[in-house]
Parts: structure tokens; sequence; C-alpha cells
């Protein structure tokens, strides 16, 4: 039953991206249309209908890949990236990063901030603002009853898409992967509509 179902959200996705009518620069190389480039030891993956690009480590497994969603992890299963981007309707569209957040603060679910990660806030700030859609919010919690610590990038230009790249791992082992974890946030990039 699950392999029927994930071959079903395969195939949805895979006709949801073929679908669109923007042009496409480069061939995807996933059912999804993500575009996996490696180069050297980095592994950059973007995608040309749900405009954003980030780059990995090579060695990364990547877990789930729908295009406009990306798991991620390192090898020895202690460093772990997820990657939200929402496409907007015209009228429905976020003109900037906070307006973004903000969407996630007063969802019809409710409060639902931080998306895909818990605990306390440790810090809010404003980032990269010289990128497309910059600046970007970067937040880290730590949840101290689960013992892991998380890391996030939250982009919305005004344009066709936002994000929100969360990067997390356990307590114990942050210290060894933080570099790993903040080098994944600081590539992440919102790409202009085409």
């Amino acid at each position: 039953m699950k392999k029927t179902g994930l071959f079903i959200l395969c195939m949805m996705s895979l006709v949801l991206t073929s679908c669109s009518t923007s042009t496409v620069a480069a061939t995807p190389t996933e059912p999804s249309g993500t575009i996996r480039k490696v180069e050297g030891q980095t592994l950059i993956l973007s995608h040309p209908e749900f405009y954003w690009t980030l780059t990995l480590p090579q060695d990364w497994v990547i877990s789930h890949d729908t295009g406009f969603e990306i798991e991620a992890n390192n090898v020895g299963e202690t460093a772990f990236m997820h990657l939200l981007s929402q496409t907007w309707l015209t009228k429905d569209r976020k003109p900037n990063t906070r307006a973004y957040v903000d969407y996630w603060k007063n969802s019809t679910y409710g409060d639902i901030f931080p998306i895909f990660a818990e605990g306390t806030l440790v810090s809010e700030t404003e980032v990269r603002p010289d990128k497309f859609g910059g600046p970007y919010l970067r937040y880290e919690f730590d949840d101290s009853k689960k013992g892991i610590h998380y890391l996030q990038i939250y982009g919305s230009s005004g344009g066709p898409n936002s994000l929100a790249v969360t990067a997390w791992a356990k307590n114990t082992d942050y210290p060894n992967v933080q570099a790993v974890l903040e080098a994944v946030l600081n590539s992440v990039e919102l790409l202009p509509e085409k």
C-alpha cells in the first residue's frame, strides 16, 4: 500500500510539473523536475518550476523529492534538511519574507509557526539582503524536550513563490554538524520567475 501511494504521489508531481507553462532553461534530472548537478564535493539542487536553488554536500542522501518539497540527510543520519517551496496565485503572493512568516503565524489552522520545527526561539535575524527576495529571515530554535536544535530560513520575494528551509540535528550532534547545516541554509536562494 505504501509503494502504491508513493507511486501515485510521484505521478501527480510529474503531471503537475509537466503541466506548467514556464520555459525550462535546464533539463530536469529527476521525475519531480528537480535539477541535480554535482560540482566537486557539492550537489546543487534547483527547480525551474518552483523557483529555488540550494547546495548540499555531495554525499547527502535525498530521501524525498516532489520538487516543491525536498528532504535530505547526511550519510551518518546526524544532520537533516527539509525544504518547502510554495507557489502562489498572483493575488495570494506574499510581498516579503515577514509576510510569509505571518502567513504561518495566522494560518487557518492557527499559529503553526515555526513550520517543521519546535522549541524555544533562540534567535531571529535578517540575513542575505543581497540575494533575490532578500532579506530572508533566519531562525534558531532549541527543543530541549526532544533534544533537537533547529535552524531555519524563510524567504519570499513578492514573486511566484515562498520557501521555508529547516535544518536540524540532535543537541549532542549539533556541534559536529553545525557548519554543514549553516552552509546548507546559506546556500538557499529564491529564483526569479521566468
